[in-house]
């Protein structure tokens, strides 16, 4: 049975990226370094953004948001989960962008303060999907069934390569979510890692018949557990 899970595939142990034999992608952005596997895309969608080296302080790099602040999309990636035929039973795809907030959009931010950086982070969280709930507004989900981050208390903290993480979560109960780590490069800087799972053909994603949950989440964590920032070019 194991031979045959192996050569067929099984719904209750999909195949994952392989993020061991992945290349390392390594770039300078000036300020610091930033290390992460770089398992192949095999989603099922097309992407257009590829992983480049750049002056984290040059504005020409960025993409000036209705909000003042600036924004570079990195890199974007998806995997699909495999299963009983090798059909695919899910997904998660993975986007990285660089937020810039100089003096000009507010004075005196500083992401080494915990306090500041959590702020913002409220602020981009409730940009991002305030609009999926009625009368929505920083600090209140307003009227509906979408959840995401409001309040400091919504992140959670986690290290991994020395480096400190803001995780969080957003989404409707019972479906798949997306998952945010967020981390400052500098004090106008913050590194933003958003992760979205899906269950394809009408698939449960919490279905005990699979193990989808279990394995997406596995993807998350091995993903970010390759993370690595050396901050001022020291290793």
């Amino acid at each position: 049975m194991i031979y045959q899970a192996h050569i067929f595939g099984s719904d209750s142990k999909l195949k994952r990226p392989n993020f061991r034999y992945a290349p390392t992608v390594s770039l300078d952005f000036g300020e610091c370094l930033l290390k992460f596997k770089n398992p192949d895309h095999t989603a099922m969608y097309p992407i257009n953004v590829f992983p480049e080296s750049f002056n984290i302080y040059d504005e020409k790099h960025y993409e000036r948001q209705a909000t003042g602040d600036y924004a570079n999309k990195f890199y974007e990636r998806g995997w699909r989960l495999f299963g009983k035929g090798n059909k695919s039973r899910g997904g998660i795809g993975v986007t990285g962008r660089i937020f810039y907030f100089p003096d000009e959009y507010k004075e005196g931010i500083d992401f080494y303060d915990k306090s500041c950086f959590t702020n913002i982070l409220l602020f981009i969280c409730h940009e991002s999907w305030g609009f999926q709930n009625k009368g929505a507004s920083l600090g209140s989900l307003g009227e509906g069934s979408y959840k995401y981050p409001i309040k400091q208390a919504d992140f959670s903290v986690t290290t991994i390569n020395d480096n400190t993480w803001f995780r969080f979560s957003a989404g409707i109960d019972g479906r798949p979510p997306e998952i945010g780590f967020a981390t400052h490069l500098s004090p106008k800087h913050m590194l933003y890692f958003e992760f979205t799972l899906e269950a394809y053909r009408g698939l449960d994603f919490y279905s005990p018949e699979t193990n989808m949950k279990e394995a997406a989440f596995g993807v998350v964590d091995e993903f970010m557990s390759h993370v690595e920032i050396s901050r001022n070019g020291t290793a």
